[in-house]
């Protein structure tokens, strides 16, 4: 179906301007200038957007992203999620008059400048219309499964490919020294521990070899380290380290104590033996 098709026309005496622009991975910066970069670092198809009004109220506004792949709709929700799930779509957030959620393929920005009690309502009416539309859940990224369930902080699962994406969530290193691309696939979450929070991810490379060269090259320029598969204590007094295994490497960052690190680099690279290439 046509993006415009899953948007109604007309919700609670609020209705479409106009038809609605499309955007693609050409012309999307006619429209978001530079933070359109951050839906080009996934698998972008394009964008629907068209504005509801009612009277002399402010507008409402929906844009709604054709993502490619439900593992790539899911990686931009997480991208600045922070809070809890509002009840909308298979995950979804509100803050301040602004609405996002995804379901399928597809992420979707519902939103109002002007926070009222009408305007909250028509956005999740807005939002729960679309996603009633879209009718279908889409697959979690298997990657995720990769990654330990005991002690991980609720919400804090993201998923991305480019280094970019890495910085945004945690600062490694202006060089993309773990040869992420949009040829990889990255799954990350944060974990509680006595001391704060540590940070895991797991990333699947397209072939042994590529994982092996950024294991290498992860602990000789991060870590100071020549054998790989190694974890170091840091200057901030934490435990950081990296180990691959087959396509997969997996990394820690922030662990309370070198056991841990160790511990959780194992349980990683365990599930990955075990459950191969799940996607």
């Amino acid at each position: 179906m046509e993006l415009a098709g899953f948007v109604p026309e007309e919700i609670g005496g609020w209705h479409a301007e106009s038809e609605g622009k499309y955007f693609d991975n050409e012309t999307i910066f006619q429209y978001m200038n530079g933070s359109g970069e951050i839906y080009l670092s996934y698998d972008y198809r394009r964008m629907f957007v068209c504005t509801f009004t009612s009277g002399e109220s402010e507008p409402i506004y929906v844009e709604l992203f054709d993502m490619g792949s439900p593992a790539d709709a899911f990686g931009v929700f997480t991208r600045n999620r922070q809070g809890l799930d509002a009840g909308v779509g298979q995950g979804s957030e509100y803050e301040s008059g602004y609405l996002m959620f995804w379901r399928d393929r597809y992420f979707c920005s519902v939103y109002s400048i002007l926070e009222n009690e009408e305007s909250k309502k028509v956005v999740f009416d807005l939002g729960r219309a679309i996603s009633n539309s879209i009718g279908r859940d889409g697959q979690l990224p298997g990657l995720l499964s990769l990654l330990p369930e005991k002690s991980r902080k609720e919400n804090s699962e993201r998923y991305f490919h480019k280094y970019t994406c890495l910085n945004h969530h945690y600062f490694v290193a202006d060089e993309n020294i773990l040869g992420l691309d949009s040829d990889t696939d990255v799954a990350m979450s944060d974990y509680f521990s006595d001391s704060g929070l540590y940070h895991l991810l797991v990333i699947r490379y397209p072939d042994e070899a590529r994982a092996q060269s950024a294991a290498a090259g992860f602990c000789q320029t991060y870590l100071q380290k020549t054998a790989v598969g190694a974890v170091a204590v840091l200057e901030n007094e934490k435990w950081t380290g990296a180990r691959a295994l087959g396509r997969h490497l997996a990394v820690v960052f922030d662990a309370p104590s070198g056991e841990s690190a160790d511990a959780a680099l194992r349980q990683i690279l365990g599930n990955a033996g075990r459950k191969g290439d799940e996607r």
